[in-house]
């Protein structure tokens, strides 16, 4: 390894503990900094990222994100010799975002059904950074010109397709019911808007509807920019909104439009449209993060919101943020008037609008995704919060014109 390689590997850890992984041009694996290498190969094959990248380096110089559909995702570089692979770098695995445990645990579930083996991937992702996807992609140019002395946009980094994002290719050529879509729409603005970390299946859900829209162009890659630019421009307008800096989101969205500009397929727009989201509602988490809380109840906040469709119990929270329960209750009953069980509740109401405004889930499947015991309970508690029942909000959020977006949130603790 050159000093220059050596150099940058250095720099990027000063910012995020990432592994290290070389391949072969055959996809063999000739060394890594991860103590446990075989269970994360595992990964690497079971969702295609080593052929992915193999197939990539073979044709092309420029870097490739390999995502996984768990909410992974790592950045390849590629070392040639006279044009020929001869080397793949490869940093990562990283989480995009607090991925709710359920979701690992039904993931892992789908890979082995070996008890012992998930289990002991369930606890190698649980150490894994939490790092975004345009973090991934600055370190690749910079181990880029590492290696080969050439300056890359961020543009010209490949984004591999994940298993969301493979619904692109086949809803882009289908019309979407303009309601559906426009409901779909709403939803994600609402969650931008929110600062809403329980965004992932919402978005799931959502993107091949929002995707789908038909515009009168007989191209559906020009379909799928064009729409999605747009929505980057109305994601800026909700992050603002919610409290984000007009000009960092303003340069946020500017990026994204650049990016899907150049993208040369449905998949990669539709990979970036996602990473986009996950930007903007973080930016709106650092704007509310100034709201007046201590570091401790932000983290118990994010944990909480970010974990709304998981079940979790004070130990672990406690555990999560570092202190005893009985001093984090108290803490954060001093700080924001209200107990962790109170906010809780108000987490869950405020998710359970978005499903009952943007999905065609039942009252039913909304309190069992949310984890009530009863859909009577469940209703009680939507009632008490929203002043009105599941069936009356949906009926009242839901008309089939298309009225504004709802106002902005305010950046304060409540639904």
């Amino acid at each position: 390894m050159n000093e220059a390689v050596t150099f940058c590997y250095e720099l990027i850890a000063c910012n995020h503990d990432l592994c290290r992984w070389l391949y072969d041009s055959g996809g063999r694996l000739l060394e890594t900094t991860r103590e446990t290498p075989r269970l994360f190969h595992t990964l690497f094959t079971h969702f295609k990222s080593i052929d992915a990248m193999l197939a990539h380096g073979r044709e092309h110089s420029t870097p490739m994100l390999l995502s996984m559909p768990i909410g992974l995702y790592a950045i390849a570089v590629f070392e040639k010799v006279d044009g020929n692979l001869k080397q793949v770098h490869v940093l990562g695995p990283a989480f995009s975002t607090d991925v709710p445990i359920r979701v690992i645990d039904e993931r892992i579930g789908a890979l082995t059904s070996q008890p012992e083996e998930r289990i002991a991937l369930k606890n190698v992702l649980y150490t894994l950074p939490l790092v975004a996807p345009q973090a991934l992609n600055q370190y690749g140019q910079m181990l880029h010109y590492a290696i080969t002395g050439e300056r890359l946009a961020i543009s010209d980094i490949v984004p591999q397709a994940d298993a969301r994002a493979d619904m692109m290719e086949t809803t882009s050529h289908t019309a979407v019911d303009g309601h559906a879509a426009w409901l779909a729409e709403q939803s994600i603005l609402r969650m931008v808007r929110e600062g809403n970390l329980a965004y992932a299946s919402v978005l799931a859900d959502g993107q091949a509807a929002l995707m789908g829209r038909r515009l009168k162009t007989s191209e559906p890659l020009r379909q799928a920019k064009v729409g999605s630019e747009v929505f980057a421009a109305l994601c800026a307008r909700a992050a603002i909104e919610g409290g984000a800096l007009a000009d960092k989101a303003y340069l946020i969205a500017d990026g994204y439009i650049q990016s899907i500009e150049h993208s040369t397929s449905g998949v990669g727009i539709n990979a970036l449209v996602r990473t986009m989201v996950e930007e903007f509602i973080r930016e709106v988490r650092k704007a509310q993060a100034s709201a007046g809380y201590s570091k401790a109840v932000r983290a118990c906040i994010d944990y909480i919101d970010s974990h709304v469709e998981s079940e979790w119990g004070m130990p672990q929270l406690a555990q999560h943020v570092g202190y005893t329960p009985y001093y984090l209750s108290a803490k954060f009953k001093r700080e924001t008037g209200m107990t962790i069980g109170d906010y809780n509740r108000k987490a869950k109401v405020r998710q359970a609008k978005v499903l009952l405004t943007g999905s065609s889930l039942s009252v039913l499947e909304i309190s069992e995704r949310l984890h009530f015991s009863s859909r009577s309970f469940f209703s009680d508690t939507f009632a008490k919060e929203a002043g009105m029942t599941p069936v009356e909000y949906r009926k009242k959020g839901t008309p089939r014109g298309c009225p504004p977006p709802g106002p902005p949130a305010s950046g304060r603790i409540g639904p």
